[in-house]
């Protein structure tokens, strides 16, 4: 591959992801480099397989109408905790809130 179809390519995956086709997954700077890894959004129905069990929990208790501070309490966690993994849940979903998050949930967890 040329260094002109690398631009082009690069050009195009930053131009799906500002448009929001593509879901960063996970995020690295290191030595001046960034790299980004990304996945296609999922439209209209969630992989759920993709969330880890401890994922799964917070989001179930999140849907269940509790607030971070007593998700953290039950699952004896910190907060913090409970945040970064209703974050986590939210973008290997490709959802932007937390009321997505909950709103996709009721319509089909597992």
């Amino acid at each position: 591959m040329s260094t002109n179809d690398a631009t082009t390519n690069d050009a195009a995956a930053w131009r799906a992801l500002v448009a929001g086709l593509l879901v960063v997954v996970e995020l690295n700077d290191r030595d001046g480099r960034r790299t980004i890894v990304a996945r296609p959004r999922a439209v209209d129905g969630c992989s759920w397989d993709a969330l880890t069990p401890c994922e799964r929990d917070a989001v179930a208790l999140a849907a269940a109408g509790h607030t971070n501070k007593l998700i953290a309490y039950e699952l004896g966690i910190a907060t913090s905790t409970v945040a970064m993994r209703l974050l986590r849940a939210t973008r290997k979903l490709g959802l932007r809130s937390r009321v997505e998050l909950i709103a996709s949930f009721h319509r089909g967890a597992p």
